[in-house]
């Protein structure tokens, strides 16, 4: 299994969307984040799960059961989890981030 690193603002963005939830209904941020996790873990095990992201080195992987999005890049010693984002909203807003050390 991979290792991998959350940049920040996905962290961030994560925390938001489950507050967010668990305002709607109690416990529903905690499947949300149950959710990122088990899509993480599928990443982590086998990293050409996702689909190649347009004409980059992203990759991307659909959260189930939420409108999410994980976008990351299979570096070679880990992966990079560039962003867990709303499927509709802010299109690319994410792709500026860099990886740490770049």
């Amino acid at each position: 299994m991979k290792e991998f690193i959350l940049d920040s603002d996905a962290e961030h963005e994560l925390h938001e969307a489950v507050s967010w939830y668990n305002l709607q209904r109690a416990g529903l941020g905690l499947e949300l984040f149950d959710e990122v996790e088990q899509a993480l873990d599928r990443i982590r095990v086998n990293p050409a799960i996702g689909a190649n992201y347009r004409n980059t080195n992203f990759r991307f992987y659909r959260v189930n059961r939420f409108p999410y999005v994980v976008y990351f890049q299979d570096q070679p010693a880990r992966l990079w989890i560039a962003a867990i984002a709303h499927e509709s909203r802010r299109p690319n807003y994410w792709r500026k981030r860099k990886p740490p050390g770049n």
